[in-house]
């Protein structure tokens, strides 16, 4: 296994130097990320505003401590964005829920009549795996599934790898480039845009 993490084809004694070729791994499956049949359940498993809002919240890519301590206070509602102050790394970032109909209808209702969710982030743990079990939904389902989801689905649409790292709070650009690469949407998005034109 070479330092950049490439597997290095089998050589021969005779192999010269410039014969020898990396050849990129596949992309492990991430882990826990829900189909939008399975979300739909979750979402039909939910008891209560706060669980929906939970949802809500995880398809915006927050993590659960985020999901704990976010206020009314950062919600724009004018302009359908949540900035979280204190991110991971202690950097703030904004997050957009005005074009996505689902989350934004359902952090506006509870947000216009609820300063925040109240619950810690164990509580928050636990209301996801019980909407999982709840849903008949047997791979192991947490807040950061949620998380992932929602950057896989981003990544799906055809997100650029710098629009996941600002919007999902990343350090660096290889996690959203993990995300790009697992989804297989470049390929075809640029094979719609520029196969008429190969031959």
């Amino acid at each position: 296994m070479s330092a950049s993490g490439k597997s290095l084809e089998v050589m021969s004694p005779e192999t010269t130097a410039l014969e020898i070729t990396l050849s990129p791994r596949k992309p492990k499956a991430i882990e826990g990320v829900l189909t939008k049949e399975e979300f739909a359940r979750m979402w039909r498993a939910a008891q209560d505003a706060k669980d929906r809002c939970i949802l809500a919240l995880g398809l915006l890519g927050l993590r659960a401590s985020e999901m704990a301590d976010v206020t009314s206070d950062w919600v724009d509602f004018a302009q359908g964005t949540i900035t979280i102050p204190r991110g991971k790394g202690r950097k703030p970032r904004t997050v957009s829920f005005e074009y996505i109909d689902l989350v934004k209808g359902m952090v506006q209702a509870y947000f216009h009549l609820h300063d925040r969710l109240g619950l810690t982030r164990q509580a928050i743990w636990s209301r996801v795996r019980r909407m999982a079990r709840s849903a008949g939904i047997a791979k192991r389902v947490t807040p950061h599934s949620l998380r992932a989801t929602a950057a896989t689905w981003y990544a799906q649409a055809g997100f650029s790898a710098q629009a996941l790292r600002e919007h999902f709070g990343w350090d660096h650009l290889g996690t959203a480039q993990k995300y790009i690469e697992q989804s297989g949407a470049t390929a075809l998005r640029e094979m719609r845009e520029k196969g008429t034109r190969i031959f």
